[in-house]
C-alpha cells in the first residue's frame, strides 16, 4: 500500500475516532489498525490519573499513532496528541522496541520531550537481516505539571520488502522465498530469456527465476503452495500460460492471488521482481 493511501486511511480513522465520542461510555480506550498504522485514543479520567494539582487542566484524550512506512523501511514515526489541552505537557517519555521474526529484540530506543498540542517522533531504523519486524512503543508517562498519565502499548508490523531471482535471495530471513513461475512449472518446460531484439539467448532455471520473500504463514497462503487439489489446478493453468510465453501473466495471477490472501503487504517486492523479471527479457 502506497504511503499517500495510508495517509488518507490515517485521516478516515482520526475522523472516525473523533466522532465516536458515545464509544468512551463503556470504554476508556479505542484502538484503529490498518495495515502498518495503528492509532489509540485513550480518555483521560481524573480517577486514573495522579491528580496532584487542581489546578492544571487535563487533556480529555490523549491519541497516541504509530506507523512503520512500508515505502521506506528505514523510518518509523510516532505520534502523540492531546484534546482540550491548555496546560503544556512538561516531560513526555517512552520506548520503541523493535524485535525480528523470531522475537529477539534487536533494538530500543528512547522518545522524549516536552509539547502543547501535539508532537511527532521520527526514528530512523532499517529493517535488515529478517522478514518480519514488530516495532512496540509503549514504556514511558505524559507529565502535565504534577499530573501523570501512563502510556498504552501499541504495536505493529513492518515487513521486508526483497524480490528478484531466487538465488539472489540470499537466505530467507526467517521467511520463504517464493516462486512467482512454480517451480514445478519451471522444470515442467522452457522458460527463455531475450535480448532487447527478442532473441533467445538462454533459459531460466528455479534459481535465476523470480521469487520474492514471504513468510513462511504466508508462503502457506500461496495459491500454489502444496498438493491440496486447488493447488494443482492452480499449478497447471499456471503453466498452461507458461507454455504461451505469457510469462510476465504468469507472475500478475499469481500476486493478485496474494493480494487476495494477504492484502499489499508485498507490493514493494513484487515491483522489484517485475523489474528483474524484465531484465530477462520477459514483456507481454
Amino acid at each position: 500500500m502506497k504511503f499517500k493511501k495510508l495517509i488518507g486511511i490515517f485521516l478516515v480513522l482520526m475522523m472516525i475516532i473523533s466522532s465516536s465520542t458515545a464509544i468512551f461510555a463503556s470504554s476508556d480506550t479505542v484502538t484503529s489498525k490498518e495495515g502498518n498504522i495503528i492509532v489509540q485514543k485513550v480518555q483521560v479520567y481524573p480517577e486514573n490519573n495522579n491528580a496532584r494539582s487542581a489546578s492544571v487542566s487535563a487533556p480529555s484524550y490523549i491519541i497516541y499513532t504509530l506507523f512503520a512506512d512500508p515505502d521506506d523501511l528505514r523510518t518509523i514515526k510516532l505520534t502523540v496528541e492531546l484534546e482540550d489541552c491548555i496546560t503544556p505537557v512538561t516531560s513526555f517519555n517512552g520506548l520503541i522496541t523493535i524485535a525480528n521474526s523470531n522475537g529477539t529484540q534487536t533494538s530500543t530506543t528512547s522518545v522524549s520531550g516536552s509539547m502543547f498540542y501535539s508532537k511527532t517522533w521520527t526514528i530512523t531504523k532499517p529493517i535488515t537481516s529478517t522478514i518480519e519486524e514488530t516495532i512496540n512503543f509503549g514504556g514511558g508517562s505524559v507529565t502535565q505539571a504534577l499530573k501523570d498519565y501512563i502510556n498504552p502499548n501499541l504495536q505493529v508490523k513492518r515487513t521486508n520488502q526483497v524480490g528478484g531471482s531466487y538465488n539472489s535471495i540470499v537466505g530467507a530471513m526467517g521467511g520463504e522465498r517464493h516462486h512467482l513461475i512454480a517451480q514445478e512449472n519451471i522444470s515442467a518446460t522452457t522458460i527463455n530469456k531475450y535480448d532487447s531484439n527478442k532473441k533467445v539467448i538462454g533459459t531460466v532455471t528455479a534459481g535465476t527465476a523470480p521469487c520474492i520473500l514471504l513468510t513462511s504463514a504466508d508462503h502457506q497462503k500461496t495459491a500454489s503452495y502444496g498438493n491440496s487439489a486447488s493447488a494443482i489446478a492452480y499449478r497447471a493453468s499456471q503453466l498452461a500460460l507458461v507454455r504461451q510465453g505469457k510469462y510476465l501473466q504468469a507472475m500478475e495471477n499469481d500476486m493478485l492471488d496474494l493480494r487476495r490472501s494477504v492484502g499489499r503487504k508485498y507490493d514493494n517486492a513484487y515491483i522489484q521482481a517485475m523489474q528483474y523479471a524484465r531484465s530477462l527479457g520477459w514483456y507481454q
